[in-house]
């Protein structure tokens, strides 16, 4: 953002919202939808997956934070790539282990709302 500051208004109003877009778009990629969740776990179940869910992106974020402030005491440009690089290695890690097929043999199973499978929890 410091350059969108010494940029021309319009310049600078582009680079704004282009990085808004940007910044919105890796926020929405990141987040587990609801929908996602209910899909795969029993109705019964529903609790312990969301805060399974919300333990561990809430751990990612206390480790995250502070690696990127500290990283930004060493430049603003490793503060930007080391993320990055990190993300990128994070999204081919997870289309190694979770490869998509025609047959669907690599998709989410739906959770039947009649199992009455093993629990999870108490």
């Amino acid at each position: 953002m410091p350059l969108a500051l010494a940029a021309p208004p319009a310049a600078a109003l582009a680079g704004v919202c282009a990085a808004w877009v940007a910044i919105g778009a890796g926020w929405s990629s990141v987040e587990t939808p609801g929908r996602l969740v209910r899909r795969v776990v029993d109705r019964r179940d529903l609790h312990l997956a969301f805060a399974a869910q919300f333990s561990l992106s809430h751990a990612c974020w206390l480790v995250a934070c502070p690696l990127a402030g500290r990283l930004g005491t060493c430049g603003l440009a490793r503060a930007a790539t080391t993320p990055a690089v990190v993300a990128v290695a994070a999204t081919v890690l997870a289309r190694v282990l979770w490869p998509a097929s025609a047959d669907g043999a690599g998709q989410l199973p739906r959770a039947d709302p009649g199992r009455t499978g093993t629990r999870v929890g108490p």
